[in-house]
């Protein structure tokens, strides 16, 4: 397995000694020095493109920290993340009631938060939601992925109060995408396989299925993906339009591999990981599904099947049929 990515270059591990300064002061900072400079940007480029990138940007950030969070606090579940609280109420920052905590659940309202008021304050109340709440849903995906936050308002955008709902469901199951690179180009001849672009048509397909994946609540926690360029190519739309926040993982082994492949890489994998997409060449992604489920089904290009795995862990997977194929989706039928 090699090549792991998040999309685009990140920062360095945060020193240990941020943690020494509260949260509260630390998003001071970063709002005092980003408002004046967020201000030129979105004159000279405008505000919608500004901050999309700037909330992707945040989104990455936060999916790492919450990776480093998970280290730091020693364990992934709601116990530990219930714990790690106390460094966003440092200086009072925030005034909680905690409405239920166990193994599955943890339940609060925000009642008070001076990070709304710090925005305010500063004259940028716009720029609160942006970079503040935008981190927290990929800050726990990072701290666990199994774990799924609802939240219906904020204070930041006007509520009397904020409502984190966090749930870790109890799971007897895996789930694997098989997805298929969308259609590539032999206009070029001369051009290795390896290295083949996607054609007008791929281009089309594969951020169809980026959306379907969104629309259907159907997106991974993980991506491994062949390291071929058609590969690469159909990742990045599927990515841009899926909301994908995660890890991409390349793996020259996966580059025109069969199903053994696949199953030897997926056997390593953490198994806070429930939902894990794979992306391959034919025929290796239809033996896969096929030998998953005891199911033949065509995979034309760009297309996806879903397969849900009766194991508990990624290391039971094997040769034998352990799945159940769920659906099927083909560019042509949707």
């Amino acid at each position: 397995m090699s090549g792991k990515t998040s999309g685009r270059a990140g920062l360095p591990p945060e020193p240990a000694k941020l943690n020494q300064i509260g949260v509260l002061t630390r998003r001071e900072i970063e709002a005092r020095l980003l408002a004046p400079l967020l201000a030129e940007l979105v004159d000279a480029f405008g505000q919608e493109q500004v901050y999309e990138i700037v909330r992707q940007v945040i989104i990455r950030i936060a999916r790492r920290q919450g990776d480093q969070l998970a280290g730091q606090v020693g364990g992934r579940s709601l116990e530990h993340f219930a714990a790690s609280m106390e460094a966003w109420k440092l200086d009072d920052a925030m005034q909680i009631e905690v409405l239920e905590q166990s193994e599955g659940q943890f339940s609060f309202d925000v009642h008070r938060c001076r990070y709304a008021e710090m925005y305010r304050e500063l004259g940028i109340p716009e720029l609160g939601t942006l970079l503040s709440c935008n981190r927290d849903f990929s800050l726990i995906k990072g701290f666990n992925p199994g774990v799924r936050l609802t939240r219906t308002q904020t204070i930041m955008e006007g509520a009397a109060f904020c409502d984190f709902r966090f749930v870790l469901p109890e799971v007897h199951v895996k789930t694997l995408y098989v997805l298929r690179h969308a259609k590539s180009s032999w206009k070029d001849a001369d051009i290795p396989d390896h290295d083949r672009p996607l054609n007008k048509r791929g281009k089309a397909d594969a951020p169809r299925m980026g959306r379907l994946l969104r629309e259907q609540d159907l997106v991974p926690d993980l991506i491994l993906s062949s390291s071929s360029r058609r590969t690469r190519d159909t990742v990045a739309y599927v990515v841009d339009e899926s909301g994908f926040d995660g890890d991409v993982e390349w793996s020259e082994d996966l580059y025109a591999a069969g199903p053994e492949a696949f199953i030897e890489l997926l056997k390593t994998l953490p198994d806070h990981f429930g939902r894990v997409m794979v992306v391959g060449h034919n025929p290796g992604v239809e033996e896969l599904v096929a030998m998953l489920t005891d199911e033949w089904e065509p995979m034309p290009t760009a297309a996806l099947a879903e397969i849900s795995l009766d194991i508990d862990s990624w290391t039971e997977i094997d040769y034998d049929p352990v799945g159940k194929l769920v659906n099927v989706w083909r560019p042509k039928e949707i």
